[in-house]
């Protein structure tokens, strides 16, 4: 299948003669002559690189750009900028901004499909090793809210830290996240000015926001909701601390939330586990159903979406696993019974019940579950 560029230029000639100077390549090509247009094109149809002209009306190139790289989806799109701008402070802009590469016009046919093979080659090579360094993320995502999500990742974090493995905790779930407030941490006083920060953010500044916890695990915890409020957290913040945290511990473990968000997305796409968490209620296990289908239908990057229900509250109308299989189609990875009030006195005295009660019924559940997953 040959790969798809997308050339971006105001400029109507200057595309035609991009355009066929790539199709004799044997590339497919498609054009835009707006930045608002190119972008909707990268929203509906998979591209393998971008060139992209930096002088145009309404959007500039380097606006597009960095639009480009916020998006999970694009955020690692090799992009090419073709400019008649030749000062060196336009170019360290344009690398400032995420371009891969910096061609001045005029530019030499031969030059240009050099520079973009050479890309494409280069994009190919990087992407091979990184399925491999996604095995340490697991995401957890509630098939709706209110099933236990923290609670589970709290307590498969603190499993895996007996397994002698280092565990990072990541509350990616920014306005509702309650990860510190089950564990009674508090976040660093910097944490909320490097989540709000418009410019990427150093790994040294990713790694004094951990916080450590008793158990030998550590967090990035996310901050109080009043500090966040009419606050937009760009998708790209998430992929650049995920990608910091990989290189510390044996295993991430994010608390995703209960829907469907750019964050989310970023984290699923670096996964090497997706955990749909729910429960035994009939909205719940539907809700579940959907979310594993919505899962099916992205690109996963092979990662596997595993199901563990969570049942909250003894009731004569719990579902037995075996009818929670039969209704999700699948397996389940784990089936944690009911156990309110050590739940209940956890969230009280903030001591997980890994810790509170480390001979019962339930952890012992949650361990062979930590080992399942750890097991890649």
């Amino acid at each position: 299948m040959a790969q798809r560029i997308l050339v971006v230029d105001d400029d109507v000639n200057a595309l035609r003669l991009i355009a066929y100077a790539l199709h004799r390549e044997g590339f497919e090509t498609l054009t835009a002559k707006s930045g608002p247009e190119a972008l909707q094109i990268l929203l509906e149809t998979p591209v393998d690189l971008v060139i992209l002209d930096i002088m145009m009306p309404e959007m500039d190139g380097y606006e597009v750009c960095r639009r480009i790289r916020e998006q999970p989806a694009t955020a690692r799109l090799p992009v090419i900028m073709l400019t008649a701008k030749s000062q060196v402070e336009d170019k360290v802009r344009g690398f400032q901004v995420g371009a891969d590469d910096y061609v001045t016009k005029p530019v030499l046919p031969a030059e240009l499909i050099a520079r973009v093979k050479a890309l494409l080659a280069r994009a190919s090579y990087i992407a091979q090793p990184a399925a491999s360094q996604r095995g340490n993320v697991i995401t957890f995502l509630g098939a709706k809210g209110g099933v236990g999500t923290s609670t589970l990742v709290v307590n498969v974090g603190i499993a895996l830290t007996e397994r002698k493995k280092s565990v990072i905790l990541f509350d990616a779930n920014y306005h509702t996240g309650t990860i510190t407030m089950q564990l009674g941490l508090r976040p660093g006083p910097g944490l909320s000015a490097l989540l709000k920060e418009a410019a990427g953010i150093s790994p040294k500044a990713v790694t004094s926001a951990l916080v450590p916890h008793v158990s030998g695990m550590r967090v990035f915890p996310t901050v109080s909701r009043e500090e966040l409020v009419g606050v937009t957290i760009p998708p790209a913040r998430t992929h650049q601390i995920l990608e910091e945290l990989e290189q510390q511990a044996d295993f991430v473990l994010v608390d995703a939330g209960s829907c469907f968000t750019p964050h989310s997305s970023v984290s699923i796409s670096r996964s090497r586990r997706v955990v749909v968490v729910t429960e035994s209620d009939p909205l719940a296990l539907e809700a579940a159903q959907q979310t594993i289908s919505a899962l099916m239908k992205m690109d996963l990057h092979g990662a596997m979406v595993d199901v563990v229900l969570v049942n909250r509250t003894r009731s004569a109308t719990v579902v037995s696993r075996t009818e929670a299989e039969q209704f999700l189609g699948m397996p389940l990875a784990g089936y944690i019974i009911p156990a309110p009030e050590m739940c209940f006195q956890a969230n009280r005295n903030r001591i997980p019940i890994m810790l509170a009660q480390p001979g019962n019924l339930t952890v012992e559940q949650i361990r062979e579950l930590a080992d399942y997953l750890a097991r890649g």
